[in-house]
């Protein structure tokens, strides 16, 4: 930790003076790997004003010292006025079918290619012949798009240009950048923000630490399978070697029993190897997110503590939620439902219990609700706008206002707060058309979204390391087993303009001197991010290969997996090269593999069909004024086909 992590923040002096602080910023590409670099600065011993991380937060540490408000992003909304204000564009018809889908795309697209042209020039228009006129045309109408926005930036670019007008000499502090050449790769605006930071008088320890930190380490003392593997994977030499136990690729069902056959290889090289400790070893997931629950699931039960697994906790969307049922509740007649789900939202300022109390009154039919005891000021103004009779469309604007103004401001719902409010300011515009037609827009809209929370379990030294697909390794390693080695993993498919094809973004790079990023350049990229995480590993490296998802669909090895089985001697074909362990023959040659002692099978009891007597009269419970009370046709045909659902709802337990 550096002082500024503590809260310290040095004086205002001007740079170059004796007092003066400079931060020595050491660039990694990911949060991952400036984990693993924050480790090699620790064994450098104690030093002040050493920065690791990404170039969001070069950028940050950047505004903080020239202090200067980071901008406002409104790149969205520009591009979509600007985009429907140029009616003869490629994009004209498909903005009118679908405008968030369409400006979604263009956004990306226009920030690629001004990503792509740097801060010393703008998108220009390609000269006759050098593009195909698809392409022309289209990049034409980008440049006409930018022109239409004023030249505004997106969010990251904006920030950069803001820096870039300032004077180094007016900094609080200045910045001097380390980073290992060309690694992580940079666009134009980055280099010219660190060329713009650059001081001369670099640390050679620092500069050495990162350089060793992101320098594959192809064990080349090791002469087996998997020393070679690290060194030519990718490679076109024809060279060959014998295939030893250092490498490992086993076939099985599906990603369930995958994680259980892993755990279970590693308890083995646990228990076999009284040297090896789990943090001598590393998973690789890939970016299947089933692969992080199951694995969290089975390596509990076996006791395999695994350090930073990330988990997606599902959250539900309540601000968007609330809102939507407060907007179908304002068009009567409404259902009962609607208003049952809203009053017993946990935004509403009332206790949960309370909420299903007044949601119980409306599902038995009671909609003149009052006050409960207890109740705020907030909460009887909520229930009476909830309840309260609309009076025509042309209020929904003041009621949605109000409405969100009432929900609570608490941490625990602040994130749904600001959904809420955030969805609001898209709803107004539409409601102040004040027009029938706009009703159905508006539900769209705030219609609830999947929302995920990325969380990373506790860092233990002593933990089994989990690595991602799409992240840095952040340590090294004697063994890694890598999960889901399947078709579109390892590397990662490439993604596809919807715009620009390959050979366009291609003839951008050679003819009009544009370096956007192709397919290509992105394949290259992930294929170079899989060799270093191979090359974390020093002893042994096991793959592998689910043969079905979990609906039972065939999955096809990785594409990796022919320039693998080329290396190596006797392996024509690439399936030759997997193991299947539903072959008998297989599991029994695997030393790796545990298998459990042979057992006598069990026959399942016998199960007594009878029916269920409970001698007591179930038409009688829930009695109404003393009477049974009557039976409706759907209640009859629950009851008919299932008589544990009739009495749930019966005895009004649901």
């Amino acid at each position: 930790p550096t002082l500024e992590s503590e809260g310290f923040r040095a004086p205002a002096y001007p740079l170059g003076s004796p007092y003066s602080v400079v931060i020595r910023f050491l660039l990694v590409p990911d949060a991952a790997s400036a984990r693993m670099v924050r480790r090699e600065v620790a064994t450098l011993g104690a030093s002040m004003g050493v920065v690791v991380g990404t170039m969001r937060e070069l950028i940050d540490l950047a505004f903080e010292s020239c202090l200067i408000v980071p901008p406002v992003d409104d790149w969205g909304d520009a591009v979509l006025t600007a985009a429907k204000g140029i009616p003869d564009a490629f994009w004209a018809k498909s903005i009118e079918i679908a405008p968030q889908e369409t400006v979604l795309h263009l956004s990306r697209t226009l920030a690629m290619l001004l990503r792509a042209a740097g801060p010393d020039r703008g998108i220009d228009s390609p000269g006759d012949g050098l593009l195909p006129r698809r392409a022309s045309d289209h990049l034409s109408d980008f440049t006409r798009l930018h022109e239409a926005m004023g030249g505004k930036l997106p969010p990251d670019l904006m920030a950069i240009s803001h820096i870039l007008k300032t004077e180094v000499s007016d900094w609080a502090r200045g910045i001097s950048v380390y980073q290992k050449e060309g690694f992580p790769m940079l666009s134009p605006w980055e280099q010219a923000l660190i060329n713009k930071m650059g001081i001369s008088g670099k640390e050679t320890a620092l500069q050495d630490t990162i350089e060793r930190s992101f320098t594959c380490q192809l064990h080349q003392e090791q002469n087996n399978a998997l020393g070679f593997l690290k060194k030519q994977l990718f490679e076109t030499n024809g060279e060959r070697v014998s295939l030893d136990d250092s490498l490992l690729w086993i076939g099985v069902r599906d990603y369930l029993e995958e994680t259980e056959i892993a755990a279970g290889m590693i308890q083995k090289a646990l228990l076999e190897d009284t040297t090896l400790s789990p943090a001598d070893i590393a998973i690789l997931l890939p970016r299947d997110a089933g692969y992080r629950h199951s694995l969290d699931e089975v390596f509990q039960f076996a006791g395999l503590p695994l350090s930073g697994l990330p988990m997606d906790r599902q959250i539900r969307d309540l601000g968007r939620e609330a809102l939507l049922y407060f907007l179908m509740s304002r068009k009567r007649p409404a259902p009962a439902m609607v208003f049952a789900s809203l009053l017993s939202s946990p935004l509403m300022p009332w206790p949960k219990d309370q909420g299903y109390q007044l949601a119980q009154k409306v599902m038995d039919g009671d909609f003149d609700l009052e006050p409960l005891e207890g109740f705020s000021v907030e909460s009887r103004s909520m229930l009476s706008l909830i309840m309260t009779e609309p009076a025509d469309l042309a209020k929904i604007p003041g009621e949605l206002r109000l409405f969100v103004s009432l929900l609570p401001s608490s941490p625990e719902f602040e994130m749904h707060a600001t959904r809420a409010r955030e969805t609001m300011s898209m709803i107004l515009p539409l409601a102040k058309r004040g027009v029938e037609e706009a009703w159905k827009e508006m539900l769209r809209v705030s219609a609830p979204e999947e929302i995920s929370r990325m969380e990373n379990s506790q860092l233990y030294r002593e933990g089994i390391a989990v690595f991602r697909e799409h992240e840095e390794p952040w340590k090294r390693v004697r063994q890694l087993y890598v999960l889901g080695f399947t078709a579109g993993s390892y590397p990662s498919g490439t993604p596809v303009s919807p715009v620009f094809s390959e050979t366009d973004l291609e003839l951008m790079q050679v003819k009009c001197s544009l370096p956007v990023k192709t397919g290509r350049d992105t394949a290259a990229q992930w294929r170079d991010l899989f060799k270093r995480h191979i090359s974390s590993a020093s002893e042994r490296v096991v793959f592998f290969i689910p043969r079905r998802d979990p609906f039972g669909k065939a999955l096809a090895p990785s594409q990796t997996l022919p320039f693998m089985s080329s290396l190596f001697e006797g392996i024509e074909d690439p399936q030759d090269i997997i193991q299947d362990i539903d072959r008998a023959d297989v599991r029994n040659s695997l030393e790796a593999l545990p298998l459990a002692d042979p057992s006598k099978p069990a026959p399942p009891r016998l199960l007594e069909v009878k029916d269920l007597f409970l001698e007591c009269d179930l038409a009688g419970i829930s009695k109404k004024d003393g009477e049974t009370r009557p039976f409706s046709p759907s209640s009859i045909q629950t009851l008919m086909e299932s008589p544990l659902a009739w009495l749930i709802v019966r005895m009004k337990i649901e």
